[in-house]
Order: structure tokens, then sequence, then C-alpha cells
């Protein structure tokens, strides 16, 4: 008697393979086709309510501010589904586009979310989407998803009441006075909130310990519309002219020194910085004639730039004059 060994035709291991394939094909697709009609649906285009032969009703979704930081979204269930996806963007006011927010999860039965960790005074818009999967957890259809709505959250308030800053409401705020010191030039150890030196696109650690400045003060006033500054923090740059002769064998030479100042608004009260309206070095650290005969001579530049969150919000081109003393901005 002869014995045959069960041996799989190659037809059928091709089959087998095909099928593995086209399913892994079938998972790729549909992934991809969830992120494209997510896009799509906060883009403002109307997802097609047909999708993989499945068909599902508008869903309704509805939204309303309950507090400056949550929104609560409701729609009505569609079609047999195996989770929800929430997708949501807000409106940057400052650089004026949307931004895309992480994405949240829940079942398929839930109708209802608060979507929560939002910031007052602001834009929002959502859509919810619902995945079909297999018993694995595999997805099989391409999402559907509602149409998108548009949220605005209402002003934030502080314990006592007072208006947070808010990303909607810009500051507005204005440079001045600038008011040179009456004690002329005199060793740099006065600066206040000196951060570095803006070099080449880029703050880099630089003091002016060893330096002579003419010291004056820039005052930051917020104008309105007002908002609650205080805590935050405000950049000044000052752009002035500096003398460099620490060396022996040359007359010196003139440069542009770009200072950065940091200090934070307290009780939203204007921030005064204490700056170098000029500066300079001479063959030694405390030379202070050598540096105020050259700067001296004629009037140099000055020029203030007050930035906020990366944005520049005032400016003011002046010029110092170190006899008589005095500062002049147009």
């Amino acid at each position: 008697m002869k014995i045959r060994h069960a041996t799989p035709s190659v037809k059928k291991l091709n089959s087998d393979l095909n099928a593995r394939l086209w399913r892994i094909i079938a998972v790729l697709f549909a992934l991809y086709a969830t992120t494209v009609h997510a896009s799509a649906a906060l883009a403002g285009v109307a997802p097609n309510p047909t999708v993989g032969h499945v068909r599902v009703p508008p869903n309704e979704l509805k939204g309303s501010a309950v507090s400056a930081t949550t929104v609560v979204l409701t729609w009505r269930p569609a079609a047999p589904l195996d989770m929800k996806w929430i997708a949501a963007e807000k409106w940057n006011w400052f650089i004026k586009t949307w931004a895309e927010l992480p994405p949240r999860y829940v079942s398929n039965e839930t109708t209802r979310f608060e979507y929560d960790g939002l910031e007052g005074s602001t834009t929002y818009r959502f859509i919810v989407c619902g995945i079909k999967g297999d018993k694995n957890g595999h997805v099989t259809t391409p999402q559907v998803c509602t149409r998108q709505i548009t949220v605005q959250t209402p002003v934030a308030l502080d314990s006592r009441g007072a208006v947070l800053i808010q990303p909607r409401i810009p500051p507005v705020f204005a440079i001045g006075p600038i008011t040179p010191s009456a004690a002329g030039f005199q060793p740099c150890t006065r600066l206040t909130g000196l951060v570095g030196r803006y070099i080449s696109g880029s703050i880099q650690l630089s003091d002016l310990s060893s330096s002579i400045c003419a010291l004056g003060s820039v005052t930051i006033t917020q104008t309105n519309p007002k908002v609650n500054m205080t805590g935050q923090k405000i950049r000044l740059f000052v752009t002035h002219e500096a003398f460099d002769g620490s060396d022996y064998n040359t007359s010196g030479q003139f440069y542009t020194r770009n200072d950065v100042f940091e200090m934070a608004f307290v009780n939203n009260n204007p921030v005064t910085f204490q700056v170098a309206l000029a500066s300079g070095r001479g063959p030694r650290p405390d030379d202070v004639d050598v540096v105020k005969a050259h700067i001296g001579k004629d009037e140099r530049s000055l020029n203030v730039a007050a930035n906020f969150q990366g944005s520049e919000y005032a400016k003011s081109s002046c010029t110092y004059n170190a006899s008589p003393v005095a500062v002049s901005c147009k």
C-alpha cells in the first residue's frame, strides 16, 4: 500500500498568500482614508455619507461652551460602528492659522463628550468621526464624519474676577518714556532683566559687566484694549552703538550691539527696564574717559522694540546724545 503525504498545493498556497496581502492592503487603505477623511472634514469639505456600502445618516453634531475651558459636544448615533474619533483645531490669533489638537477617542455608544483643557476667548472647530472594524480591532471601513462646527469659548477669569490674557484679544503696547541717566557714562552694573545679546537670529549669553554704559530707562506700557498681563513676560530689544577701544595699538572701532532684556508685568503695571543706551570699552575696563570721548562726538543711533510671545508689538527709532545728555525719538 502506498502512503500519500498531505502536501498543500502550490495553487492553494498562492491563494492564501493573495488573501493575506489583500487584507493587509485593505487595512492600510482604511487607515489612510481615515486620516485623509478627517483632514478634509476639518478643512470644511463635507464627508460622503456612504462609505464602504454602509449608509450613515447625518449626525447633527452640536457644541456649546459651558466654561472658558470646556466645550460639550453632542451628536446622533450613526450606523453600527466600533468607536468615535473626535478631532479638533483651534484658531491661533497671533500667527493667523488653525492648530490641530490631539484627537480624543470614545466608544460607539457615546453621544455626548466634554472636550476640556481649552483656552478662554478662543475659536475652535470640531468634527466627530466613526470607525468600523472587525472583531480583532482592525479597521475595515474608512471613517465617516459629521459636518464641522465652530465654537467660541467665553472669556476666562481669574479667582478675583479679572480677565486673563487671551490669544483672541492681543494686547497693545507703547514704548516710552526713554529717559537717559543724568550721571552719564559709568560701569554697566545696574542693568535689569538682561538675558543676552541677539546675534545671527538667536540670543547668546553675553553681558556688559566689563563695559562702560550710558545708562537709561525704557518703560513699556499697555494701551487699549487692556488685558491682564500680570506675570506675563515681555522682551525688550535695544540696539545701540558700541565702541571697542580695548586694543592699545588701534584707535578703536564702532559696532552695533543688540541687547535683549526680559521682565514680567507685576500687578498689570508698566514695566521699566534699566538698559544701556550706548556702551564701550577702553584700554582698561574702567576707562570712562576713552569711551565718553569717542561716543560723545556725535549722535548715536538707538532702536528699541517690544516683543511679546515671539511677535513685535511696538518699536521706536531714536538717537542718543551724550552732550548734552538727551534721547530723541521719531
